[in-house]
């Protein structure tokens, strides 16, 4: 890695992932702790991220969130 934070992607996983100048990459953690590497087209961009910010089930209300931030400040729970 650069001191940028630039990397150098090897050919065999450029060619396996249709990559070239230009395309994005997304890195994304794993459970186990380890990340998942997938190139993203340009038009998928931001459909991608809008999918990693949609919420799956209900709308909390703000007085639901202090709730739960009171609750794990009380349990010693940090952010």
């Amino acid at each position: 890695m650069t001191s940028k934070g630039q990397v150098t992607v090897p050919k065999e996983v450029r060619d396996a992932l249709h990559l070239t100048a230009g395309s994005r990459l997304v890195f994304e953690a794993t459970a186990d702790g380890g990340y998942l590497v997938r190139g993203v087209r340009e038009a998928d961009s931001l459909a991608v991220m809008a999918g990693r910010l949609r919420r799956r089930g209900p709308a909390v209300s703000l007085v639901q969130m202090d709730g739960a931030i009171a609750s794990g400040a009380a349990a010693g729970q940090s952010v």
